[in-house]
């Protein structure tokens, strides 16, 4: 079993729990979610390479025959992964915020940190403006904490 797998079988076991008992297994299914995310991300890259070197082979062998499908095939296997990845922050994004309403003191720094995280998955996947407003919204909460909590706190982290 992959890491990616595991990542995914992790999501659907903490969905089930957090479905019979929200409060007490949500904050796991969000960072189960993250994982997912994290894991897709890095499966694209792994793809990218990978496409890149077959490409680079048939570009040598058949001149630039391939020149053209090399960028296109890299983009699409790219996004599509990307996607992915972006639908599993954007999920663990929207439980965040719901924990945070409740508990801000517990999920602030969570809510950003993936905030963070979206905002950056949204500008891979060609979304500046929601990438923007996501990133404007991390500050928000960051200045929220940081009015609770003037040191200590990094969103990157």
């Amino acid at each position: 079993m992959t890491r990616l797998d595991t990542a995914a079988a992790q999501v659907e076991q903490a969905r089930a729990l957090a479905a019979e008992n929200p409060d007490a297994f949500e904050p796991e299914l969000a960072r189960s979610l993250h994982t997912l995310g994290e894991c897709l991300r890095e499966a694209a890259i792994v793809g990218n390479q990978d496409a890149a070197t077959v490409f680079h082979r048939l570009v040598k062998t058949h001149s630039d025959a391939f020149a053209a499908d090399v960028s296109l095939a890299l983009r699409d296997l790219a996004v599509g992964q990307l996607d992915a990845a972006l639908a599993s922050i954007q999920e663990a994004v929207a439980i965040y915020r719901r924990l945070a309403e409740a508990r801000p003191e517990a999920f602030d720094p969570d809510l950003a940190r993936a905030l963070f995280a979206l905002s950056a998955h949204q500008d891979d996947c060609g979304q500046p403006n929601a990438a923007l407003e996501s990133g404007w919204e991390a500050v928000a909460v960051g200045r929220r904490i940081a009015s609770r909590r003037p040191v200590g706190f990094d969103p990157a982290a």
